[in-house]
């Protein structure tokens, strides 16, 4: 080490300094996650956090034994180099704990508190778990957002607020810890039954979850016939919308023709990983019909030789396997039962003394956000549009704690402390 005006502790200084931000964000994490266990506000969450923390605790104390290192360093210049690296990981380190943080938070706006306990009800009803051991991912964390749809940050998404010079680091962070996130629309603070988007959603999850990309994109090249190319092009949002009609019926099917609606030729244009909207709502269709579902009559010759293989295709999806069971074997085995339910509970919501009973299962969020759409569009073809605010405000009323008792995420799995520290690896890699 050398001496300079500083005096020959001028390194050991230096760590120290670096070490007190380190320890000011151990501190701010652990205060915040011990104070929010003990809020109503996170009940379904508190396994949820608990992952978290120890995630980013194990990532923080990997911090800790890197600047203790540099102690050992023989010339000053070159530990202060090390600890300048080390700064950035706190940085980021921080910045990602900040981005779950704000999405927490909002669970104590009274803007966005009543619309996201609905929300988590409906995720925690439409997530299916996946048995592999292998895997600590939760349910996926809801929030709000000014976006005008839904949508799922994943594998190699980058969050808009993380761009910057690190981005790869900080999207291999968000993509690899075992939260991931629902952005919902900002409609659903005055109109609960957008909540229907998680359906979709939590379907792009549970693929992720049980590792079915391969599965059903091979599946629709067979069923697709000589649109195999396309199909597997699509698969993706296919099996999310598949998912979403097995969840919440014909509601998934209303949901994505309402935000896809375009002029006559638009209707007709692939985008992307999406089908042409016209084919994609009249695939919804045909997955609700093989489910026994009643869907309104429809008239429409478009796209005729593509519609053919509808069938086929709406048929492998249903039979995509999701753990020991097809996917259409996740809906109710009281699919009947709860469509009566459903029906009653939609005419019960346009109530000023609403009597939805009983609640309390798995299946009763699903189920209520179902019948949220359905009372809303009665609403809409008896000219009634001036109700809907009721609707809104009976829906999230009996939303909030439908689901009987239960938490956001499973048990912990001892493979979790093996991710946190292949993820701090990344984070000290820069």
């Amino acid at each position: 080490m050398s001496s300079d005006a500083n005096g020959p502790n001028r390194l050991h200084l230096r760590v120290e300094r670096s070490k007190r931000a380190l320890d000011a964000l151990s501190e701010e994490i652990s205060t915040w996650m011990r104070v929010r266990r003990t809020e109503k506000e996170f009940k379904r969450l508190v396994r949820q956090l608990g992952v978290l923390e120890v995630m980013l605790i194990s990532m923080a104390e990997r911090l800790r034994i890197e600047f203790a290192a540099v102690e050992s360093f023989t010339e000053d210049g070159a530990g202060y180099e090390r600890c300048r690296e080390l700064d950035r990981s706190v940085a980021n380190l921080r910045r990602v704990f900040h981005w779950y943080l704000n999405k927490y938070e909002q669970r104590r706006d009274p803007r966005f508190a009543a619309v996201l306990r609905g929300a988590d009800e409906v995720v925690r009803s439409c997530w299916t778990p996946s048995d592999n051991a292998e895997l600590v991912r939760t349910a996926p964390l809801c929030f709000i957002d000014n976006s005008p749809e839904a949508f799922t940050v994943r594998r190699c998404v980058v969050p808009a607020e993380l761009k910057v010079k690190s981005d790869l680091l900080l999207a291999d962070l968000i993509a690899e810890l075992p939260i991931p996130v629902i952005l919902l629309p900002e409609t659903a603070v005055r109109e609960a039954w957008w909540l229907v988007l998680a359906a979709h959603e939590a379907g792009h999850q549970v693929q992720d979850d049980f590792d079915l990309g391969t599965v059903v994109s091979g599946a629709l090249a067979d069923a697709a016939g000589p649109h195999a190319v396309a199909w597997q092009r699509w698969s993706r949002e296919a099996f999310a919308d598949a998912y979403s009609v097995v969840m919440v019926g014909h509601a998934a099917a209303w949901a994505i023709d309402e935000l896809q609606h375009a002029s006559p030729e638009r209707m007709l244009v692939a985008d992307g990983g999406y089908p042409p909207p016209l084919l994609r709502t009249e695939l919804l269709r045909e997955l609700a019909r093989q489910l026994g579902i009643d869907v309104p009559e429809h008239d429409g010759g478009e796209l005729a030789e593509e519609r053919k293989a509808l069938p086929s295709i709406a048929a492998a999806l249903l039979a995509t396997p999701v753990g020991d069971r097809p996917l259409a074997d996740l809906r109710s085995p009281d699919a009947l039962g709860l469509t009566g339910r459903r029906r009653s509970w939609s005419g019960q919501l346009t109530s000023n003394a609403p009597m939805i009973t009983p609640v309390n299962t798995r299946f009763a969020p699903r189920t209520l956000i179902g019948a949220g759409v359905d009372s809303y569009l009665a609403l809409l073809s008896r000219g009634r549009h001036e109700q809907a605010s009721l609707v809104h405000h009976n829906l999230i009323t009996a939303l909030a704690g439908s689901g009987g008792e239960g938490v956001l995420a499973p048990a912990p799995r001892p493979v979790l402390q093996a991710l946190a520290d292949r993820l701090a690896d990344r984070l000290l890699a820069g």
